[in-house]
């Protein structure tokens, strides 16, 4: 799905649509924080989710997790993306997908060549023959 023209009120009848998947309909000044009754971590993940649809990569925003804790209701959230979009088109310091991807993949360790790997230290041999191991064994059991 290719969104040529978006405006303000398409964003946020998307945001609306998130909220009303199999709950009753939002609207724009209702807190829905409360009345879904999200806690602290879950309206964090909000923001995770939302950030999964087509039509946010389509805007070239991202809404952190951090972000979501002050909003509590769809105008709150619709205006931030908002002001993210046309700060990104004012301003390139805006993290995008790609970016954000960049820096994942840059924190990453990366793992030792084979060659530098450890090996396990190989395990002295016993020159003792069996016999010999099971009478010493059977000895030390009479003994204590």
């Amino acid at each position: 799905m290719k969104l040529y023209s978006i405006t303000k009120s398409t964003v946020r009848a998307y945001v609306i649509a998130y909220f009303a998947r199999g709950r009753r309909m939002p609207t724009p000044g209702m807190n829905v924080r409360r009345a879904y009754g999200y806690s602290d971590r879950a309206w964090a993940e909000v923001a995770n989710d939302i950030n999964k649809y087509g039509w946010m990569d389509q805007l070239g925003v991202l809404l952190d997790a951090h972000e979501m804790a002050p909003l509590k209701t769809v105008e709150e959230i619709v205006d931030l993306i908002w002001s993210k979009r046309s700060a990104k088109k004012t301003s390139s310091r805006t993290r995008t997908r790609k970016a954000v991807r960049a820096t994942q993949t840059a924190k990453r360790t990366s793992r030792a060549a084979k060659s530098r790997r450890k090996r396990p230290t190989p395990r002295k041999t016993i020159t003792r023959n069996a016999a010999a191991r099971k009478k010493t064994v059977r000895t030390r059991r009479k003994q204590s």
